[in-house]
């Protein structure tokens, strides 16, 4: 079983494929580089992103953003993608049926604006189709992305499913899918840290305001601002909707809020269900909703038979007629472990949970109740010396210190001698 409490995860920088638009463009020179890891390509144009995908012999090359790239469909050389701009899935049938991306992609700051992308029944739909495990995409924002396969899997702004490294990226997106969606990626079975989304998630299975499914993936230090809904639904949460086997997400918190019309099932805050995986250091804010006959809905974590430490939720959990399983923190657990949690019962309206320790709104602002709790707080080295809380100066709950602008890393003492 992984752990993070004491350790920090580094990232690892270890047929034919069409960017399919209307007809497929021709392969375009590109702006400088010979495509080696000291020489990427330089990408300034449409017409030269594209061509990555045009081009199956690029797909293990090395690019660098030069300025931001409008795609959008109203724009010259915009088009409204019916696959994944690079590395996309060749069928319809589930299983990816192509050649994933296996180079590295350094935005370099810039933006991809407008990606649109609209198949109803296809997978792997999103810029990057496969992200395979020695790849890696950093320092890429994907703004006011608009990706719908309503019927498919593995669908995101940045990735359908990642395996390799994603770092320092954000997508802002209105995302569709039936499962393994999310805002930035739909299945991750890699790393993606320093990461965040925002927008809206439609999906009915493992649906994320982030990632739809963690399996056996990291996510660190991450967020995800993005309101999640669905008609009926199961596996739903505010960052991540299905957290399974080993995986572990850790320094993270979900801010949007997850709503179910109908039935839901294993609704969350922060993830929706988790099974043999861990939560360390994170939180949820976002409000919990489910219809009538719902089960299990958590502000935290909607079901869990994993080990959940160090982590808090603050926002309301509500379900319809007949509803079972609802919890301030988690909802329902057929096993692992809760230790040094909390949820606020004021804010939540629950006064029961299936772990965790609930407590008032203004005990929630107290420090010592976290650092009885073994908390690793900013200025003590009783328990920890990573300073992964602390408390915002005009008052409120805990924050994390690596999602701060305002929070400024204790001085060393000593000479260093």
């Amino acid at each position: 079983m992984m752990t993070l409490k004491s350790t920090r995860v580094q990232c690892v920088v270890c047929m034919l494929c069409a960017c399919l638009l209307t007809d497929v463009l021709p392969a375009a020179e590109f702006s400088g580089g010979t495509g080696e890891p000291n020489d990427p390509y330089q990408i300034a144009t449409v017409e030269q992103l594209c061509s990555i995908g045009s081009d199956p012999n690029l797909l293990d090359k090395h690019f660098v953003l030069l300025n931001d790239i409008d795609l959008d469909p109203n724009l010259p050389g915009g088009q409204v993608f019916t696959q994944a701009v690079i590395a996309p899935d060749m069928n319809d049938l589930g299983g990816f049926d192509g050649a994933p991306f296996t180079g590295s992609f350094d935005g370099a700051g810039h933006r991809i604006l407008n990606l649109t992308i609209r198949n109803g029944g296809a997978s792997y739909l999103a810029m990057f189709g496969y992200i395979l495990k020695e790849a890696v995409v950093k320092d890429l924002r994907i703004d006011d992305a608009c990706v719908s396969g309503e019927a498919g899997m593995s669908i995101g702004a940045l990735a359908g499913r990642n395996a390799g490294c994603v770092l320092r990226c954000y997508a802002t997106a209105r995302v569709r899918g039936r499962e393994w969606v999310g805002t930035l990626v739909g299945i991750n079975t890699g790393e993606i840290i320093e990461c965040g989304g925002g927008g809206q998630v439609v999906g009915a299975i493992a649906a994320g305001g982030l990632v739809g499914t963690n399996y056996n993936g990291v996510i660190l230090d991450c967020c995800a601002t993005s309101d999640i809904s669905a008609t009926s639904g199961d596996h739903l949460g505010g960052l991540v909707g299905w957290n399974d086997c080993d995986a572990v997400i850790a320094g993270s918190y979900a801010a949007g809020s997850m709503s179910v019309k109908a039935e839901g099932t294993n609704l969350g805050g922060l993830v929706g269900g988790m099974a043999g995986a861990c939560i360390n250091d994170c939180y949820a804010s976002g409000e919990v909703s489910g219809g009538n006959r719902s089960s299990s809905l958590g502000g935290l974590v909607g079901s869990s038979s994993g080990y959940i430490s160090d982590c808090y939720s603050t926002g309301r959990v509500s379900a319809g007629e007949d509803s079972v399983g609802i919890g301030g923190l988690v909802g329902s657990s057929t096993g692992g472990e809760v230790t040094g949690c909390f949820w606020d019962v004021e804010a939540s309206g629950l006064f029961q949970s299936a772990g965790g320790a609930g407590l008032t709104t203004t005990q929630m602002e107290e420090i010592g109740n976290f650092l009885l709790a073994g908390w690793d707080w900013a200025g003590e080295r009783a328990n920890g010396t990573a300073d992964l809380w602390f408390a915002p100066e005009q008052g409120g709950y805990p924050m994390l210190t690596v999602h701060s602008d305002t929070y400024q890393p204790r001085e060393l003492e000593g000479a260093g001698t």
